[in-house]
């Protein structure tokens, strides 16, 4: 018994789904990984806030000069 065209299109079609899920599930994982290194929110505007308030002083400590 040998395969028909149909057959194989349904083998293509189940290897297409099971590729592309588990690229997805890697793209995700890399993903994961590397927004681990990223700060959440709140340690981002801490940053932000604490940097602005060294611009303001140099700025005001030059203006001053």
């Amino acid at each position: 018994m040998s395969l028909t065209t149909k057959d194989l299109e349904a083998i293509r079609e189940i290897v297409e789904i099971t590729v592309d899920v588990k690229l997805e599930e890697k793209l995700e994982e890399k993903f994961e990984e590397k927004l681990k290194y990223l700060p959440n929110k709140e340690e981002f505007y801490a940053s932000q806030d604490k940097l602005m308030k060294e611009i303001r002083d140099l700025r005001d400590e030059v203006t001053t000069s």
